[in-house]
C-alpha cells in the first residue's frame, strides 16, 4: 500500500473520528486516503487556526486525541497559536501537516520552512517522518505522547515525495497507558499529614476531570468534610449547591476565596495545573501543601509541598477512600460563601433586572442549561465574570481558549 493510505490505517487503529483542516497540493494524497476511509471524517474550515482550536475543544472534552491537517508553509504556521493552546492546556491534539519534498528542502524554495523547528517549543514532540517505513512507529508515539499526562500537542510533518511511497509496515495495536499508584508509605505520610492539620482546604483543578476522578473526588471530599475550591478549568467537580462547594479561585483581583486560604492550615491540591494561576498569586502565606497528582510537584516558596502522592487520580483516590482518615468539618469565617455568592452575583433571578450585563446574560444561560450543555469561552475580562457566576451542572463543561 502507499504511505498515506498506511498513515490512514494508523489513524483509524488509534480509534480517530475526526480531522479538522484545510487541504493543499502536499497533501492531496493524505486527502485521497481519508476519503477511503469509512471512519474517518474531515471536516473542512475556513482558516488552519479554527482547526488547531477544533482540534483543541474536541480533544480536551471528549478525552480523546483530536486531529488537524493543514498543509505546509503558512497553511502549517496558521496552527501555531492553536496547538500551543492545546499544549498549554493540557490538551491531546495531533496535528498532521504537509511539507516540501526532500530535494527541494536544501534551498530557498516555495513556501518551504522549518515546520518541525518552528514547532519544538510548543509541542510536546514535533517530528518529520524521514521513512515511510517508521509511520507506524511514528503514530503510535504521537497519540501515546499526546495522552500521557500530562497531555499535549504533537505535530507530524510529511515530505511530499514520501506520500506515494509503497510500504510494507502496519499498524501497530494501541495498547492502554500504564496506571500507577503512590507507594504505601506516601498514604499513610498524607494522612499523618491530614489528621495533623484543623483547617484542611481542599483546591481542586483540571487534572481530575482529565483522570476520570470526578466520583472519587468527591468521596473523599464527603468523607473529610473540609471546604473545596475550584480552579476556573476545574468548575462542576462539586455541584453548585453542595455545602462544601467555595466555588473558584484564580483571580488577581477581588478575589473572595483567598481569606479561606489564609484561614485553611493546610492545602490538598488535586490535579492543579500552574497554567491557571501561580502560587505566589493564591498562596502568600505559604501554607503547606499535599500535593496529589500524576507528576511530582513543581517546588517554589509558594508551594511548600510536605507530602506528595504521584500516580493516576483515579487509581489514588480509590486507595485513599480504603483508609480511616478522620473527618475535617469546618466552615470558614464571616459568612464566606454568601460574600462569594454576592460578590460574583451568582444568586440573580433571570426574571429580575433585564439590564444587559454580563452577569444577567450568564444566569440566564445557566438557568438553560443541562448537564450535557458545553460553554466555551474566549480570552479577555469575561473569562473572569464567567469564572465567578457561571456554574457548570456537570464536570468538563466550561472550557476557556
Amino acid at each position: 500500500m502507499k504511505a498515506t493510505d498506511l498513515l490512514v490505517q494508523c489513524l483509524e487503529t488509534e480509534g480517530v473520528e475526526y480531522i479538522f483542516g484545510i487541504l493543499g497540493k502536499e497533501t492531496l494524497d493524505l486527502m485521497d486516503s481519508i476519503s477511503k476511509s469509512k471512519q474517518i471524517k474531515f471536516v473542512n474550515v475556513r482558516h488552519e487556526q479554527g482547526a488547531a482550536f477544533m482540534a483543541d475543544v474536541y480533544g480536551r472534552l471528549s478525552s480523546k486525541v483530536g486531529v488537524c491537517l493543514a498543509t505546509l508553509g503558512p497553511g502549517a504556521t496558521n496552527l501555531l497559536t492553536g496547538l500551543a493552546s492545546a499544549n498549554l492546556d493540557h490538551s491531546p491534539v495531533v496535528a498532521i501537516t504537509g511539507q516540501a519534498g526532500f530535494e527541494r528542502q536544501h534551498q530557498d524554495s516555495h513556501q518551504y520552512v522549518d515546520i518541525v523547528k518552528i514547532f519544538e517549543p510548543a509541542t510536546k514532540w514535533s517530528v518529520q517522518i524521514k521513512d515511510p517505513q517508521t509511520i507506524s512507529s511514528i503514530i503510535r508515539k504521537a497519540f501515546r505522547v499526546a495522552q500521557m499526562e500530562k497531555p499535549g500537542a504533537v505535530l507530524i510533518e510529511l515530505p511530499e515525495n514520501l506520500a506515494t511511497q509503497m510500504v510494507t509496515s502496519r499498524p501497530i495495536p494501541v495498547t492502554p497507558i500504564p496506571k500507577t499508584t503512590p507507594i504505601s508509605q506516601s498514604f499513610e505520610a498524607a494522612r499523618t499529614l491530614i489528621e495533623q492539620s484543623q483547617k484542611s482546604l481542599v483546591l481542586v483543578g483540571n487534572g481530575v476531570i482529565r483522570q476520570n476522578a470526578v466520583a472519587e473526588l468527591r468521596t473523599f471530599v464527603e468523607n473529610l468534610q473540609s471546604p473545596v475550591i475550584h480552579s476556573f478549568m476545574g468548575k462542576g467537580i462539586l455541584p453548585k449547591d453542595h455545602p462544601l462547594n467555595y466555588f473558584t479561585f484564580g483571580f488577581n483581583k477581588k478575589d473572595e476565596v483567598l481569606p479561606i486560604m489564609e484561614e485553611s492550615d493546610l492545602l490538598i491540591v488535586v490535579g492543579f495545573d500552574f497554567i491557571e494561576s501561580l502560587p505566589k498569586d493564591w498562596n502568600k502565606k505559604m501554607r503547606p501543601i499535599l500535593h496529589i497528582d500524576p507528576l511530582p510537584a513543581e517546588i517554589d516558596e509558594y508551594y511548600p509541598v510536605r507530602e506528595e502522592l504521584v500516580g493516576d487520580l483515579t487509581e489514588t483516590f480509590k486507595a485513599l477512600n480504603k483508609l480511616d482518615i478522620a473527618s475535617k468539618p469546618w466552615v470558614p469565617s464571616g459568612n464566606r460563601k454568601g460574600q462569594i455568592i454576592d460578590s460574583y452575583q451568582m444568586n440573580l433571578s433571570p426574571q429580575g433586572s433585564q439590564t444587559l450585563t454580563i452577569e444577567n446574560i450568564l444566569t440566564i444561560i445557566e438557568k438553560l442549561s443541562t448537564e450535557e450543555t458545553i460553554v466555551v469561552s474566549d480570552v479577555g475580562a469575561h473569562k473572569v465574570s464567567i469564572a465567578r457566576t457561571y456554574q457548570p451542572k456537570q464536570a468538563g463543561r466550561l472550557d476557556y481558549l
